[in-house]
């Protein structure tokens, strides 16, 4: 936006097709890769290309509803990635561990962490009435204008986004319970201190049922589970407010972003 396409106008519109091309490839392998993964943080880091991708064909539309979707894209993966690292992060200082297999029915045990991952797994999937939405709706617009192919491809691996995000929330947060605790005697003050054994003898691909086993440092059961603290607590509120009032009221941010975009479009 501020070097590439005022600098070199001609070079820029000249390599659109090959741009288009290498975002398509970009889009269609980490759809199809982001499904056999078992790292929480892979999945999203995966989705995160696909939106960068969904960005760059957004600046190559060469029009102002392409560029304005590319620019409300940027701003709405920095606060959705942000927000699913977060809870990637909190999971994995709770229970040290980032394989999706050792994770299920989080729901039953972890309700608030379990409401705000569905609140932003639906925000990463552009849910009609979030931040994202808006933003990857203008991109296909604005593509539609230069090349019908590019935009039927679009809308058919937009739907991965549903399948990869939907099936995360329900590996991670439906299902059997895959936690397996002891209850031991205490050994210290610390209620809820936990610590995961890992057992290095599990073959994935013998699809055993695998288990962390939980260890906790108290007479306590499923029912004293780490939740959110209150400080995620009050981040992830925060970044879920932005996300619901950006979606639902996007006019003062898209004001702004037009204006800044008319001098842009001048090259063109």
């Amino acid at each position: 936006l501020k070097f590439l396409l005022p600098l070199f106008p001609n070079g820029a519109y000249f390599m659109a097709p090959h741009i288009y091309t290498l975002c398509m490839l970009g889009i269609i392998y980490c759809s199809f890769t982001i499904l056999r993964q078992i790292d929480l943080k892979k999945v999203i880091a995966y989705s995160s290309v696909i939106h960068m991708s969904y960005c760059i064909i957004g600046l190559f539309s060469f029009n102002m509803i392409g560029l304005t979707g590319s620019v409300l894209t940027m701003l709405s993966h920095g606060i959705i990635s942000g927000a699913l690292f977060f809870l990637v992060g909190s999971l994995y200082d709770k229970y040290h561990t980032r394989n999706i297999l050792y994770f299920g029915s989080l729901a039953i045990l972890m309700p608030i962490f379990t409401t705000f991952f569905l609140l932003f797994s639906f925000a990463n999937m552009s849910l009609p009435g979030l931040f994202s939405f808006l933003g990857e709706l203008l991109i296909l617009i604005g593509i539609l204008d230069k090349s019908v192919g590019v935009f039927i491809i679009l809308c058919v691996f937009t739907f991965f986004g549903v399948v990869y995000s939907m099936w995360l929330y329900n590996r991670v947060c439906l299902g059997n319970k895959n936690l397996k605790t002891e209850s031991i005697k205490m050994v210290n003050t610390e209620p809820f201190s936990l610590y995961c054994k890992y057992d290095l003898n599990i073959k994935p691909r013998l699809k055993q049922k695998m288990h962390v086993n939980v260890v906790f440092k108290s007479t306590s059961n499923y029912n004293k589970w780490q939740d959110c603290s209150f400080t995620e607590i009050s981040i992830l509120s925060i970044l879920s407010i932005i996300t619901i009032l950006l979606g639902l009221v996007p006019d003062v941010l898209i004001y702004w972003i037009e204006i800044a975009l008319i001098d842009l479009l001048k090259f063109f």
